[in-house]
């Protein structure tokens, strides 16, 4: 079976929505606890979902933020069950599975639910399931640095992606988690706001060099000089930025 979690109850049909990895798709797993993972992952009322765990038999979620399950512990959500034959493995996975795990398989273009099992209580669930939380203070052990600063990359390879899709919804979203960033992380404001303009500045495939090399996990800070670099560079050039919508 495949399954696909969503807090939304009562669907007929999943809709293909547009994907990171350049099309417009349903995703779908195996392994319903891993579709009740994926359901929960972005509803924490922040635009920085858990860290997740999803390799079977070792899943787990861990908090970035103190509190950020909270919202979580009362939820209900539905599984929708769906066609197996139209779903494929894949690689290149944006959060780094291979095609021979088959925790998530994809499938183009909408898809006919053909049963839809609800769970009122997905914490209890996923706790029944051996599901492991990793809190807030725990979450260095799993590799979540200790400042704020990671964040920025995130939220920032977000918005480039939202560009990309060229969906004006989507775009809108971006710019609205960008504005939500500011006011979570106020001493990174005006940093968030150069970015941005970068962003905006470059060519897509040069903006998503820039994002990936503006921040180093391993050390946990910014380049700054690498990005007084970039934005002398754009300023010198007279590059002419793109709007954002």
């Amino acid at each position: 079976m495949i399954y696909h979690g969503s807090i939304v109850p009562d669907l007929k049909v999943i809709e293909a929505k547009a994907s990171t990895q350049g099309g417009e798709y349903v995703y779908g797993t195996p392994n319903m606890v891993t579709a009740a993972i994926f359901a929960i992952s972005g509803r924490t009322g922040k635009p920085y979902p858990p860290k997740l765990f999803l390799k079977p038999g070792k899943q787990g979620i861990a908090e970035r933020f103190e509190n950020q399950f909270d919202s979580l512990k009362n939820m209900s959500i539905s599984i929708y069950i769906l066609d197996e034959n139209n779903f494929k493995s894949f690689t290149d996975d944006p959060l780094g599975f291979s095609s021979g795990d088959d925790i998530e398989l994809r499938a183009s273009g909408n898809q006919e639910v053909k049963t839809e099992i609800k769970i009122e209580n997905v914490w209890k669930f996923l706790e029944d399931n051996g599901v492991n939380f990793i809190s807030y203070k725990d979450r260095a052990k799993v590799g979540i640095p200790k400042t704020d600063k990671y964040f920025i990359q995130g939220i920032l390879r977000t918005y480039l992606w939202k560009l990309k899709t060229n969906e004006e919804i989507e775009i809108a979203r971006g710019d609205f988690d960008l504005e939500v960033s500011k006011q979570n992380f106020p001493h990174y404001a005006d940093l968030i706001e150069k970015l941005k303009n970068i962003v905006l500045s470059l060519p897509i495939d040069d903006a998503h060099e820039f994002v990936e090399k503006f921040y180093n996990i391993n050390t946990d800070s910014f380049d700054e000089l690498f990005i007084e670099n970039v934005s002398k560079h754009i300023e010198a050039n007279n590059i002419t930025k793109r709007e954002s919508r």
